[in-house]
C-alpha cells in the first residue's frame, strides 16, 4: 500500500509510521525528498521498535483502563426465553451484574398484560416480579435496564403458556 504525501512523494504506510516515530522521537523536521535508500531512513530502523513497543503500550493502557463499558447482558431468566411453561407465577431475570430495571412489560395475544410494574432505581443482579395468571399464548418480555456505566440496554424475548 502506498500512500501519496504531497511533498514526501510516494511512502509505503511502514515508511510513513516509521518517519514519523522518528521526527517525534527526535524532534527534527525533514523538508527534501525521502526515499527508503537514503541514509535519512536508516535511523529510523532502529526507532520501528521502540514505536511499536510505545504504540502496543499505550493501547494496552487505553483498553485495560475502561473495563465498565461492557455492557451487561441478560444471563438467564424463568420462563426462559423460547421456553414453553405451565401458568408461570413470576418471572425471575438474572443479569451479570447488578442493573436498575427500567422498563419491562409483557404482551400477549389479547395485547399487553397488567404486571403492576414500576421503575426500580436500585440496582441488583436479579429482579423478580409476580405475574397474573396467564391465558394459553405465546408472550414476549420487553425489558429495558441501565447498567453500571450508565448505558441503556434494551432486549426481548419471548415464552409460550400451554
Amino acid at each position: 500500500m502506498r500512500l501519496i504525501l504531497g511533498p514526501l512523494g510516494q511512502l509505503s504506510l511502514r515508511q510513513f509510521v516509521a518517519s514519523l516515530c522518528y521526527l517525534a522521537v527526535e524532534g527534527l523536521a525533514y523538508t527534501g525528498e525521502p526515499s527508503f535508500n537514503s541514509n535519512w531512513f536508516r535511523p529510523m530502523k532502529a526507532y520501528s521498535l521502540r514505536c511499536a513497543f510505545a504504540f502496543t503500550a499505550l493501547l494496552a493502557m487505553l483498553t485495560l483502563q475502561f473495563p465498565a463499558f461492557a455492557h451487561t447482558a441478560l444471563s438467564a431468566s424463568q420462563p426462559a426465553d423460547g421456553e414453553t411453561v405451565s401458568a408461570p407465577a413470576a418471572l425471575t431475570l438474572d443479569f451479570a451484574a447488578p442493573v436498575s430495571l427500567l422498563v419491562l412489560s409483557v404482551t400477549g395475544n389479547t395485547g399487553e398484560v397488567d404486571i403492576g410494574f414500576a421503575p426500580r432505581a436500585e440496582a441488583s443482579p436479579q429482579h423478580k416480579i409476580a405475574l397474573p395468571t396467564l391465558a394459553a399464548g405465546r408472550y414476549t418480555v420487553d425489558w429495558t435496564i441501565v447498567g453500571a456505566d450508565g448505558h441503556k440496554i434494551s432486549k426481548s424475548f419471548s415464552f409460550t403458556v400451554e
